[in-house]
């Protein structure tokens, strides 16, 4: 949506204004874009599972010049003009200056991603990238064959899941849950 990081920090503000002191956060494309805004604003995270997340930006260039067939030079030239017109007919800057590829090196919370290897939207080199720059001492990376939004992917959903649950010191064994 178009507010999406306000709305997710909305939500973590109610939580701890509500007794809630162990807060995860699980997102996943734009989501998780929005749990590495979250892991900056909110240090105290627990923890965070990310599905596919994006790190830099306001970089659409390419996406601009295969939709519409220009050349690459064009479309970045065309980018600042086209995020002043989606900024003042709907709010949302695309063009954003804080930037998580900058910001990550701060991240420090035990994080978990994982990214389908055949990507189109957001490639998996933005995940790999992500995973070198955070100072996480707890972090992992795990790839897929996969795209985008292929089902296959549900499957590490509980491997994230679990280690949500481990870091907020659940008393869950895998092996027993699968029973």
């Amino acid at each position: 949506g178009d507010n999406e990081i306000d709305d997710v920090f909305c939500v973590i503000r109610y939580l701890k204004n509500n007794g809630f002191d162990k807060i995860s956060y699980f997102g996943r494309s734009r989501g998780a874009v929005c749990g590495l805004f979250a892991a900056k604003e909110f240090p105290e995270l627990v923890s965070l599972a990310l599905d596919s997340p994006r790190i830099h930006l306001g970089e659409d260039d390419q996406y601009i010049s295969d939709e519409f067939n220009i050349s690459k030079e064009k479309a970045k030239e065309l980018l600042p003009f086209i995020y002043k017109k989606v900024s003042d007919s709907i709010g949302i800057d695309f063009s954003r200056n804080d930037q998580p590829y900058i910001f990550a090196q701060n991240i420090k919370q035990p994080i978990y991603i994982i990214h389908g290897i055949n990507d189109q939207n957001i490639p998996v080199t933005e995940s790999q990238e992500l995973i070198n720059i955070l100072k996480s001492e707890d972090k992992q990376l795990v790839t897929f064959n996969g795209g985008h939004n292929d089902f296959g992917r549900i499957m590490h959903f509980m491997d994230q899941f679990f280690f949500i649950l481990k870091h907020s010191g659940a008393d869950v064994n895998e092996e027993e849950y699968f029973k």
